[in-house]
């Protein structure tokens, strides 16, 4: 370490005191460390000072405690100033959302990573942003499900209950719902932070959950699985309601005209609809009966992805293509094609679409011209979790990090 890195030390540790992050005793005693190392340098003594700034006689104590400390507060300092400043926005966006004020597009249009959150020993598959709190759950390949509190970017609690990857979240106002490679769908309190059931229905991983209601306005569960099914279950006691899939018996004897693959995403549309994507390369729609409808057709490869806004559908595929459906006479409207390999994820709020893809970059997509406005890079792998909202962007990856963009 040179003196100018120490000087720079020294300035993080002032902007660290006058930001009330440490107390005026911490900063004096660091303060003191770094003068007598800039002391040891300025009086030919740099042949003692290894280039990581730790005297080599040394092993605790002193300069290695100003290294270690330079380092973790760049962090620090960064983390809480953001942490306050998306606390800020997510309490102005609940207090939009609790006067019904409708969804408008993320305030700005030119979006900045803004933090990086090292989240994972394994691969990012799924986030759940709470819509009553500032916790974030993030589930991962290392079989976890990690809660964050975005004020101070920490994660506060580590729920390991699954026993193979844990790849598919939702959330709603109490309760946080989980599927994984273990074949299992497990509910949580999210006040307690406590597993309340796991339930089993599928006979290989499951993929995909979303949250709908029946005819007849109760509330449901809908999973989707690698052996081609999506069952529904009933959230007042966590029962399977019905199957639809091409390998279990109907109603009626009639088939289910279900995939005939890998079900791998699910989305609620705005009149309770539901969309499922499959690796079988086609989209389908299930009415509230749950009867298939209609199969939206023209991909070359796997759909990784759907979302839906109004009376569209969006998917996203393998081919790297995303489609732009009418969900009325299932005719493809646009097919947007700038990602240069496979499109993962998907998330739309207000007027913008936002695609994650395998080439590592998010894309943001004005609707109402179908171009895209700009791109977001940072992330080294697969970028296959998304959740947008009037004022963030989060991301997850297969770098293992999660990203807030603002």
């Amino acid at each position: 370490m040179n003196k100018d890195q120490l000087n720079e030390a020294l300035s993080i540790f002032k902007e660290l005191i006058e930001n009330n992050l440490i107390s005026q005793q911490e900063y004096e005693q660091k303060r003191q460390e770094i003068q007598v190392l800039i002391s040891k340098l300025e009086g030919g003594n740099s042949g003692n000072i290894n280039n990581n700034g730790i005297e080599r006689r040394e092993t605790t104590g002193g300069s290695n405690a100003v290294f270690s400390d330079y380092r973790q507060t760049q962090e620090t300092l960064k983390n809480q100033k953001l942490a306050a400043q998306f606390s800020s926005l997510r309490e102005a966006e609940q207090k939009q959302q609790s006067k019904n004020v409708p969804s408008s597009a993320p305030l700005s249009s030119n979006l900045q990573n803004v933090a990086v959150i090292q989240a994972h020993n394994g691969y990012v598959f799924s986030l759940a942003l709470s819509p009553t709190s500032s916790c974030l759950y993030s589930a991962s390949g290392d079989h976890t499900i990690k809660v964050w509190d975005l004020e101070t970017l920490s994660c506060f609690e580590t729920l390991q209950d699954h026993t193979n990857t844990v790849c598919s979240l939702t959330i709603d106002d109490d309760r946080l719902y989980s599927g994984g490679w273990d074949q299992t769908i497990r509910f949580w309190d999210t006040q307690t932070q406590k597993c309340l059931k796991s339930v089993k229905g599928h006979t290989n991983h499951v993929s995909c959950l979303a949250r709908g209601k029946d005819s007849a306005g109760r509330p449901v569960l809908y999973s989707g699985g690698f052996d081609q099914s999506i069952h529904v279950w009933d959230l007042s006691d966590y029962t399977l309601k019905q199957s639809m899939s091409n390998n279990i018996p109907q109603p009626g004897g009639k088939p289910a005209n279900g995939h005939t693959d890998s079900v791998s995403s699910l989305s609620v549309a705005r009149n309770g609809f539901l969309f499922s994507g499959s690796y079988d390369t086609s989209v389908k729609l299930w009415n509230s009966q749950w009867k298939c409808e209609k199969s939206y057709r023209g991909h070359k490869d796997w759909v990784y992805a759907v979302v839906t806004k109004n009376d569209t559908v969006f998917s996203g595929s393998r081919d790297n293509t995303i489609k732009m459906w009418d969900m009325e006479t299932g005719q493809n409207l646009s097919t947007l094609t700038e990602h240069t390999n496979y499109v993962s994820s998907l998330a739309i709020c207000g007027n913008r679409l936002y695609s994650g893809s395998m080439d590592k970059t998010i894309k943001i997509w004005d609707l109402s011209s179908m171009q895209c406005i700009q791109t977001l890079t940072g992330h080294t792998g697969n970028v296959f979790a998304l959740i947008a909202t009037e004022n963030t962007l989060i991301s997850g990856s297969w770098d293992k990090t999660i990203r807030i963009w603002q």
